[in-house]
């Protein structure tokens, strides 16, 4: 009788404690779901708080300390919810360089935030929220257009090259505030909308991208929109072809190495004082300001950056690049960037209208670091997934 009550206890105890172990696992598992979802509503918040940024800084040239604080309380909310790996430390240092060049804290926004959205958010999800979002804000733009708070200006732009006036543009901004913001606006739409056309539909895709890249030519006049335009609606039409997608992919590594080659490319025309009047022209005096900006510069500058970058009128990615961080940050963006067009293949090779066009657009505009037209992070959203958390994204058929 003994020896049986004593392998009923032991029984009893067995099940007690397997019993508790499940119910601590249960609860662990459940905790970590609600991390997650959490993780999913801030990554979504934030999405939310960057396009409300973009209307009443970018659109009604407003600023508040109020909404600043609140919108950079949610932020750090947003990164105390990241998981800790090496590309997280990575980005310790350029949070200690943003204390002695405010510039960097917009390079670290754009990297912290693109970890967290890639981390919680497929790419199709985040394209389709900012779609959304996106509409949403057209809508407001155009509302209060109407109602005569912002005004669709005619801005005249001269351009003075060896005393004489040498070209006069009237450009529309449809109450964006600036011809060029509403180009990059509209350029985020499209990118955005691609990722979520199936292949079949490509082709009808471009006939609509077209006429829409000819409208807004025809209002803003922004030769860089229509140039990358022009590449991203040739590389989608040729997505049909596999002979000619196969080819495109073998020529990967130009496009892996051009925004390198293009910023040491200006800072050698910089330094040796190189002046065109049809390379003026062409890009409405930006050599020049990259002339006079770039010998301002000192050693510190290339090494940690300058907040000059944001006070002056840089319109270049690939500088903005090199001297919001300095050389880590523009360490850290060229990995991502190299690394992800060389995972580039046949089965992903749709990627390639999104990477090609957008570099054709750094090279006369701060697209790529302009955290206002948040719709814009598509790339790094993307570079992050691929090179940081080692996912696939082959669009049609994406994976988280």
């Amino acid at each position: 009788i003994s020896g049986v009550l004593n392998d009923v206890f032991r029984n009893i105890k067995l099940n007690t404690l397997i019993s508790n172990h499940c119910c601590h696992r249960d609860m662990e598992l459940t905790k970590e779901l609600r991390k997650a979802e959490s993780s999913d509503i801030l990554a979504i918040l934030l999405m939310v708080l960057f396009h409300i940024r973009f209307v009443y800084m970018a659109v009604l040239d407003f600023r508040s300390v109020y909404l600043d604080a609140l919108f950079y309380i949610i932020v750090m909310a947003a990164l105390l919810t990241m998981r800790i790996n090496n590309y997280v430390k990575i980005l310790i240092p350029i949070a200690l360089i943003s204390i002695v060049n405010p510039a960097t804290r917009n390079l670290f926004l754009i990297f912290s935030t693109s970890y967290l959205v890639a981390d919680r958010l497929s790419v199709r999800d985040f394209a389709r929220i900012n779609v959304g979002l996106i509409l949403m804000v057209f809508i407001a733009v155009w509302i209060m257009n109407y109602l005569g708070i912002t005004n669709d200006n005619m801005v005249e732009y001269e351009f003075y090259a060896e005393g004489e006036i040498k070209n006069v543009r009237k450009r529309g901004d449809w109450g964006f505030s600036n011809p060029n913001r509403l180009a990059m606006f509209i350029y985020s739409f499209i990118i955005n909308a691609y990722v979520m056309v199936k292949k079949n539909h490509y082709r009808i895709f471009c006939v609509f991208i077209a006429g829409l890249t000819f409208l807004i030519y025809s209002i803003t006049l922004s030769r860089t929109f229509v140039m990358s335009m022009m590449v991203f609606i040739l590389c989608v039409w040729c997505l049909k072809s596999e002979s000619i997608v196969r080819t495109f992919v073998k020529a990967k590594h130009i496009l892996a190495f051009f925004p390198l080659f293009f910023l040491f490319l200006i800072l050698y025309l910089a330094k040796i004082g190189y002046t065109n009047i049809i390379i003026d022209i062409l890009t409405s005096g930006r050599l020049r300001l990259y002339m006079d900006f770039i010998n301002q510069c000192t050693l510190r500058d290339y090494l940690i950056g300058t907040d000059m970058i944001n006070q002056l009128t840089i319109d270049n990615s690939y500088l903005h690049l090199l001297f919001l961080g300095g050389v880590l940050g523009l360490a850290i963006s060229s990995y991502l960037w190299i690394k992800t067009i060389l995972k580039i293949n046949v089965s992903n090779a749709a990627l390639l209208p999104i990477f090609a066009s957008m570099a054709c657009y750094g090279i006369m505009e701060s697209i790529w670091t302009m955290l206002l037209c948040y719709g814009n992070m598509l790339i790094w959203v993307i570079m992050t997934k691929i090179v940081v958390l080692d996912r696939k994204v082959l669009l049609n058929s994406l994976s988280k």
